[in-house]
C-alpha cells in the first residue's frame, strides 16, 4: 500500500485546505466588532448650582449611574457587552418580528383549509353511503311488500295434508 504512495506524483499528495472551523469563524467576527474602550471617571457638572431642583435631580442621577458603571467596569468590558448584545438582540429580533407573523399566518390558513378539505372528503363518502342505504332500505321495503302482498289470504292452508 505505502508502495502506490510513493509512485503517486508529489502533488497529489497535498493536503486539503484546512476548513476553517464555526467557532473560529464565529469568534473572528465577535472579535471584529468587540471593542471595549476605557471609561474615564465620571465628573459633576461645575454648573450645578445654578440649575433648577429638576435639572439638578438629573444631574445627580446621570452622574450616580456613570460612577455606578465605572466602579463595576473602569475598563469598558461591560458597556461593550451591553452593546454587542444589544446589536445580537436587534439582529435576531427585526426578521422574527417580520417573519414570524407571516409564518403563523400561513399556519393558520394552512389549518383552515386541511379542516375544510377533511370535512369535503368525508361529505364526499357519506353522501354516496346515506344514498346507497336509502336504496337499500327502500329494496327492502318493496321485497316486504311484495312478500306480504303475495300471501293469498283466501286460500286456506292445509297443515295437515
Amino acid at each position: 500500500m505505502t508502495h502506490a504512495l510513493n509512485n503517486l506524483p508529489s502533488n497529489s499528495l497535498q493536503a486539503a485546505p484546512e476548513a476553517k472551523p464555526a467557532v473560529k469563524g464565529l469568534k473572528e467576527t465577535i472579535l471584529k466588532h468587540w471593542q471595549p474602550q476605557e471609561i474615564r471617571p465620571p465628573t459633576v457638572d461645575p454648573n450645578l448650582p445654578y440649575y433648577t431642583g429638576i435639572e439638578r435631580s438629573i444631574e445627580v442621577l446621570r452622574y450616580s449611574v456613570l460612577a455606578a458603571e465605572h466602579w463595576l467596569s473602569p475598563t469598558g468590558l461591560l458597556r461593550e457587552w451591553l452593546r454587542f448584545n444589544t446589536r445580537v438582540a436587534i439582529i435576531l429580533a427585526v426578521p422574527l418580528v417580520m417573519i414570524v407573523p407571516i409564518i403563523t399566518f400561513t399556519l393558520t390558513k394552512f389549518t383552515t383549509w386541511t379542516t375544510l378539505l377533511v370535512q369535503t372528503t368525508s361529505n364526499l363518502i357519506l353522501f354516496p353511503l346515506s344514498a346507497l342505504l336509502m336504496v337499500g332500505l327502500v329494496s327492502a321495503v318493496v321485497f316486504l311488500a311484495k312478500s306480504i302482498l303475495s300471501i293469498n289470504p283466501r286460500s286456506p292452508r292445509r297443515y295437515y295434508e
